[in-house]
């Protein structure tokens, strides 16, 4: 098994979800009180606003099975010790939910393996 991943550019800006209550687009949880408590730094939302979407999957090695099991909102900028972290952070989520699965052989019904 490997660790592959993909991402797609997308256009930053933000959208109202009237389901959710909240702005979508940024890495900011843009909801009611975040608003209400001010103007936020207009650099800072800037920054935080999402430019790519990234696919997380886990497939075979000859490549004839892949199982998508996450997805990341990346904003701009990310260093080398972020992405580096955020790899070995998945590294351990996917090995949870795997071993998971090898232990009880059923799939769990919340968002999270634990």
């Amino acid at each position: 098994m490997a660790l592959a991943k993909d991402a797609m550019q997308l256009k930053p800006g933000l959208l109202y979800d009237s389901k959710q209550g909240k702005l979508i687009g940024s890495t900011f949880n843009l909801n009611y009180d975040f608003i209400h408590k001010g103007e936020p730094d207009k650099e800072a939302l800037k920054a935080s606003m999402v430019q790519e979407a990234e696919v997380v999957c886990l497939t075979t090695l000859d490549a004839k099975l892949a199982l998508p099991v996450g997805v990341n909102h990346l904003s701009k900028g990310l260093t080398a010790a972020e992405t580096l972290a955020m790899l070995k952070k998945e590294t351990r989520e996917v090995n949870v939910c795997l071993n998971h699965l090898k232990h009880n052989q059923k799939i769990m019904s919340s968002n999270k393996c634990t």
